[in-house]
């Protein structure tokens, strides 16, 4: 027989966490895990769980993963947590950042995002935007410049002197060749994405 208190208690838990941030199913997971244990109510009803500041999830007793994971799928069910929407929406301000395309997917997957969720948020902020999967990294590559002062957001007199130091820092940044040589060879900002 479940425990409806403390299921009461992690469903509580779980929404003030949305209310304040936005994250992943796996963030919000290890959070209510990490919370649970913690907890000294909560800690006497699964046996006693010495709290870890970089919990395992798999240290937590089998039965508190299992109620987390009823109290996540609740959650996801009334549309209040989903991985997709969250990958669409730090794609988007990914992007709006600079961050080339592959940092961005980079930072999703350590946030626990599939690969599958986000090809499909990539997919879906595409056809929101009106671009191609190229025409938003060359839009990112543009706004990392923007970002830094690169190429045509530099002073004329230092363009010459910094190019080579421009492409390679966003190059290291993670954006295309193509796309960087296009952005800091630019004459003006003009047109700019």
């Amino acid at each position: 027989m479940a425990d409806q208190g403390a299921d009461t208690q992690l469903m509580a838990w779980a929404l003030d966490y949305l209310r304040r941030f936005d994250v992943t199913r796996q963030r919000l997971r290890q959070h209510l895990l990490k919370k649970a244990t913690r907890s000294a109510a909560l800690r006497s009803r699964w046996g006693h769980v010495e709290p870890d500041p970089e919990l395992d999830e798999d240290a937590a007793p089998h039965e508190l993963r299992e109620r987390v994971d009823a109290v996540l799928g609740e959650l996801e069910r009334r549309r209040l947590l989903d991985d997709r929407r969250h990958a669409e929406a730090r794609l988007t301000s990914l992007q709006a950042r600079g961050l080339a395309p592959a940092v961005a997917r980079a930072r999703l997957r350590q946030q626990g995002v599939s690969a599958s969720v986000i090809a499909g948020a990539e997919a879906s902020v595409h056809d929101d935007a009106g671009e191609t999967p190229r025409e938003a990294a060359l839009s990112a590559a543009w706004a990392a410049a923007r970002r830094r002062g690169f190429g045509p957001f530099r002073a004329d007199a230092q363009r010459g002197d910094e190019r080579d130091r421009d492409l390679a820092k966003l190059l290291r940044a993670g954006h295309a060749f193509e796309h960087v040589r296009a952005v800091i060879d630019a004459p003006t900002v003009d047109g700019v994405h």
